[in-house]
C-alpha cells in the first residue's frame, strides 16, 4: 500500500495540488495524467510542502512494488525491454 495523506506542494505561487489524499494498493492500477510532480512525492523523489507519505514496505523496495511510466522516458533506444527491466531491477538492491 502507498498512501498520501494531506500532500500540498506549490512552486512559487502555483498551487500544483493542495490537502490531496490518494490510497494506492498493491496489485492494483492507477493512470494519474499531468502530475509528474504527485508520482514524484508519492515515491520519494520530492518532498510535499506539507503531509505525508506512508508504504507499506520499505522504501529501497520501492521499485520492486511499483511501476512508474512517465510520459517522457529517456531511455536508451537500442535498449531491449528485458535489458530495461533488469537495469530497473539492479536499482533495488
Amino acid at each position: 500500500m502507498l498512501r498520501g495523506i494531506g500532500l500540498s506542494k506549490k512552486y512559487k505561487e502555483k498551487i500544483l495540488f493542495e490537502d490531496l489524499s490518494i490510497d494506492l494498493r498493491l496489485g492494483r492500477s492507477v493512470g494519474v495524467i499531468g502530475k509528474s510532480t504527485l508520482t514524484n512525492t508519492l515515491i520519494g523523489r520530492i518532498n510535499p510542502d506539507s503531509g505525508k507519505v506512508e508504504m507499506s514496505f520499505p522504501k529501497r523496495l520501492m521499485y520492486s512494488k511499483v511501476g512508474i511510466q512517465f510520459q517522457d522516458s529517456k531511455l536508451d533506444n537500442l535498449l531491449k525491454v528485458k535489458e530495461i527491466v533488469e537495469e530497473f531491477r539492479l536499482l533495488d538492491k
